[in-house]
């Protein structure tokens, strides 16, 4: 016999766990994406594909929810812009009101690496799948990335797969 509480029960959590915390935000970004694609989808690609980031940053569930509002607001910069090469650690701080030090200090104090270290591990992250699949071309792929050229972004790759000295984030 099947014990259809249990099985109700643990269904019902699943459900609840694949629920974004706010929905409307999650469903102006779905509105945001499809107005920039029907726009122009060429141009607005790598716009578009750091909105899906964002939702599905919306999706993850857990210790996030304790951070910082800063460090909130940081790494959505970072998951929304981690793609435009012009994209820095000052520029967030900045952005936040922030010092680079005290952003440090809370990127070491709750997730236990560097910003630098959380972008670089961001990028390679991205990069790693698109550079599987074959389909892109270094160059591309060190572009929609955030490397302003495929040499800077394979050397940086090569020391990073290479030492593995980055690991996961978790």
């Amino acid at each position: 016999l099947v014990d259809t509480n249990t099985s109700i029960h643990s269904i019902s959590d699943t459900l609840l766990s694949l629920t974004p915390k706010d929905a409307t935000v999650a469903e102006g970004l779905f509105k945001k994406i499809y107005a920039l694609y029907t726009e122009n989808p060429e141009k607005n690609h790598f716009s578009c594909l750091s909105l899906i980031y964002e939702i599905l940053g919306l999706f993850i569930s857990g210790k996030e929810k304790n951070y910082p509002a800063p460090l909130l607001k940081a790494l959505e910069l970072f998951q929304s812009s981690y793609h435009n090469p012009s994209f820095s650690i000052s520029s967030v701080s900045e952005e936040l009101k922030i010092s680079d030090a005290y952003l440090r200090i809370l990127f070491s104090k709750h997730l236990n690496i560097s910003p630098a270290a959380y972008l670089k591990s961001l990028r390679f992250d991205r990069a790693k799948p698109l550079l599987s699949t074959g389909y892109y071309s270094v160059k591309t792929v060190s572009t929609m990335c955030g490397y302003e050229n495929e040499k800077n972004f394979s050397i940086a790759f090569n020391v990073i797969t290479v030492s593995g000295c980055l690991g996961k984030i978790s």
